[in-house]
């Protein structure tokens, strides 16, 4: 289901993805082949970690949400979770080295123009949930700071999710309660419906997945599923995630995560298998991405090839990788074809 797919059988669920203190990605059964778990998903605090970069986004009250760093002192995340206080009190922690967070303060949050709340737009979905955030220093040295990709991506695209959202499985749900805020999870899913403009304009701007469960059932969306050892959801605490596409063994961030949904004909219990998700797309929003990073970030319109293979200093991962002596998932690779 592509750009122009029907949307009217799909609803937003009424929450919000934030909570106080949660952990991350929910994943998928634990019975199931292979056998998956939320600790299974776990990805190591260390500076070297190819995910260095995915941090939380937290308030003075404790709300906690998640981000991603584009900049030496620029993180990308949701406008809901950018907006849940003011900038003198939000503060961002990256965990480099176990489970003590280095904090560094906000000076200043933008926010795109066209969102004013967390309220659906004419397709029943919510736009323009996306924000900067200028720290009020530069992150230290090694952390990794990931490409933003501003060309559009087909539907059927697979993505990676790395989050600080509560813990849970794809049978029971969401584990409300269970964790630690240093937890970071991986989790995998694809774009099975990409929504253009709900202004009018033809580019699209959100994407939808579902949450496929072991031997692609239930599959409400249709097109393909990534397994149960790779298929994820997001849950509370991991609004303004950063999901990735590889290419060309580079990793980019493509979208952030915004939302959870349920389906007419689906499961109502967050988390669960039937159920499903998005957020924005960055090719939606590259015009304003481009005018709100300082001159000297600014994303150049380089062709694709340019684009794809240009050098930053990153380490490349073959896998998800869960605890230090898990099995490690392998990535589905994106090739990228020019429309």
């Amino acid at each position: 289901m592509g750009i122009w797919g029907r949307t009217a059988w799909l609803f937003m669920w009424a929450g919000i993805l934030f909570c106080h203190g949660a952990q991350a990605i929910v994943a998928g059964d634990p019975a199931g082949t292979p056998a998956d778990s939320a600790q299974a998903r776990i990805v190591p605090n260390a500076a070297a970690s190819p995910w260095s970069g995915v941090g939380r986004l937290e308030t003075a009250s404790g709300k906690s949400y998640t981000a991603a760093v584009i900049g030496p002192r620029h993180i990308l995340t949701a406008a809901h979770a950018a907006m849940s206080a003011q900038a003198g009190d939000l503060g961002f922690n990256l965990y480099l080295n176990g489970n003590e967070p280095y904090r560094i303060k906000v000076d200043r949050v933008f926010v795109h123009p066209d969102y004013h709340g967390f309220k659906p737009g004419k397709d029943g979905f919510v736009h323009d949930d996306i924000a900067i955030v200028e720290l009020s220093e530069m992150i230290p040295f090694g952390v990794m700071v990931y490409p933003v990709l501003l060309r559009p991506i087909p539907a059927g695209t697979p993505l990676i999710m790395i989050g600080y959202g509560v813990s849970g499985d794809g049978v029971r749900g969401v584990e409300k309660g269970s964790g630690m805020s240093y937890v970071r999870r991986a989790g995998g899913n694809v774009a099975d419906s990409l929504l253009p403009d709900d202004e009018g304009d033809t580019v699209a701007e959100v994407f939808v997945f579902d949450f496929d469960g072991p031997g692609n059932v239930p599959n409400i969306m249709g097109g393909r599923t990534l397994g149960n050892g790779v298929e994820a959801t997001l849950g509370e605490g991991d609004s303004g995630c950063p999901f990735f596409v590889r290419i060309r063994n580079q990793w980019f961030i493509t979208g952030v995560g915004t939302f959870v949904t349920r389906f007419g004909n689906g499961p109502a219990e967050p988390g669960t298998f039937g159920t499903g998700g998005g957020g924005v797309l960055l090719s939606g929003y590259a015009k304003w991405i481009r005018a709100t990073l300082p001159p000297e970030m600014a994303v150049s319109p380089l062709s694709f090839k340019e684009f794809a293979t240009r050098k930053t200093h990153s380490r490349n991962p073959n896998a998800i990788c869960g605890m230090e002596n898990a099995a490690c998932h392998p990535i589905p690779t994106f090739s990228y074809k020019k429309s």
